[in-house]
């Protein structure tokens, strides 16, 4: 697990935070911002829903498209892939 700041556990909903934020945050600073996998029993091997919050990335916002690959972009064009990346240096 990668290390998150306490602001994160709690936009996650963490019931550990909001229960015993003193004793949460005490075992935040002692494992390193990572509170979840060492020891926290709502854990559950992963089923936590904070945790699955803090470690599933997000989908998309609303009216903002994935970013396509260089492979199927040059694919849809039917250009080199050096071709895609030149001209996405340009606009960028």
């Amino acid at each position: 697990m990668k290390p998150y700041d306490a602001l994160a556990y709690l936009e996650a909903d963490c019931l550990f935070a909001r229960q015993s934020p003193a004793l949460f945050l005490g075992v935040h600073a002692v494992e390193q911002h990572k509170v979840c996998d060492t020891g926290c029993a709502r854990f559950d091997g992963g089923k936590c829903p904070a945790y699955l919050k803090l470690t599933i990335p997000s989908k998309p916002e609303a009216g903002q498209e994935p970013q396509e690959t260089v492979r199927e972009t040059a694919a849809r064009l039917g250009i080199s892939i050096s071709e895609v990346r030149r001209r996405r240096r340009q606009t960028a």
